[in-house]
């Protein structure tokens, strides 16, 4: 089933305050990975809250295929929208136990899983990579492992929307990226939401992203329309950083980087480049020698070396 989440006139923040977000239009699509991007404090978790019922919005609406979810009852809420917090809470339940919570909205009312529900929890525990895991206790886990196990959870419960407040802060590059092919996957008959700071990863495997600027206005477009309008760059960038908009990256400014490697020969633009980046840290322009880079090994001169290293020491030698 193909759904749709429309946002309309929706203020967040606290009661008795000045709304702290305002958003006039938005509309996702299953189908489509979200993210939600921003600095520290301009409101990402507080949007991901409102929209999982922990935070009750000042004004407008949010309708999932037509039903406004801020009159969803407990029941129906449960069962529509799941909800995973960057917080960790310590628990006593085994691994797969905790997985079969997320079936809690479909069972029955003396909570007892049917065959079906079983066989979700275990396909759920084998697709995000639990499954050895299974009979450890949750308490036993790494941090890592545990945001994995919560995002099962959420996994499980089969709702129409998936929230996740930054769920890779606790997760390595590798698990992190294994999150964000899950999610995609998922996204395919669900709305899904999550909030990072990871730009990069965004710009690459998002559908859609939206932004919290540090007006607190909110932005939305593919992660090309907002490389191409400098919202990165306006936003995160800095006279020490600059957004490189063809690897959706940010680099530090190091004026003599482009000098020290203009001075460097060689047939291989990685090793002339990563050698300049490692030079420029230890030594002012002034002081390198001319270098050729091989694959593997530098010389000066005739004189060959066979480690970084080897030439970092050979140029201090030099220098004296």
């Amino acid at each position: 089933m193909k759904h749709q989440l429309t946002i309309k006139g929706l203020q967040i923040g606290y009661q008795k305050r000045q709304p702290i977000l305002s958003i006039e239009h938005a509309i996702l699509n299953s189908g489509e990975l979200t993210l939600l991007l921003g600095s520290n404090g301009v409101g990402k978790s507080t949007l991901i809250h409102t929209l999982g019922g922990l935070h009750a919005a000042l004004s407008g609406s949010v309708m999932l295929n037509g039903e406004n979810i801020f009159e969803y009852n407990a029941q129906t809420k449960a069962e529509k929208i799941a909800l995973v917090l960057s917080s960790i809470p310590e628990n006593p339940f085994k691994v797969k136990d905790l997985v079969a919570l997320g079936r809690t909205p479909h069972s029955t009312w003396t909570g007892k899983l049917s065959k079906e529900d079983r066989e979700i929890v275990e396909k759920t525990m084998y697709d995000i990579g639990l499954i050895e895991l299974k009979d450890r206790f949750f308490s036993d886990l790494s941090d890592g492992q545990k945001q994995k196990v919560l995002i099962a959870r959420s996994l499980a419960q089969e709702s129409s929307i998936l929230l996740l407040d930054e769920p890779g802060s606790h997760l390595d590059i590798r698990n992190k990226i294994e999150l964000f092919e899950i999610l995609l996957q998922l996204a395919k008959d669900k709305i899904v939401i999550m909030s990072s700071h990871d730009v990069s990863l965004a710009c690459e495997l998002a559908h859609h992203i939206w932004l919290i600027d540090q007006n607190k206005s909110f932005i939305a477009g593919m992660p090309e329309e907002l490389i191409f309008a400098d919202v990165f760059e306006r936003n995160f960038a800095s006279k020490k950083i600059t957004f490189d908009k063809l690897s959706a990256t940010f680099k530090t400014n190091n004026p003599e980087l482009q000098t020290i490697y203009n001075q460097l020969e060689g047939l291989s633009e990685v090793y002339r480049l990563r050698t300049a980046y490692a030079l420029s840290k230890r030594f002012p322009y002034k002081d390198i020698p001319k270098i050729y880079c091989g694959e593997n090994y530098w010389k000066i001169n005739d004189e060959k070396f066979q480690s970084l290293p080897h030439l970092v020491t050979a140029i201090n030698a030099k220098i004296g």
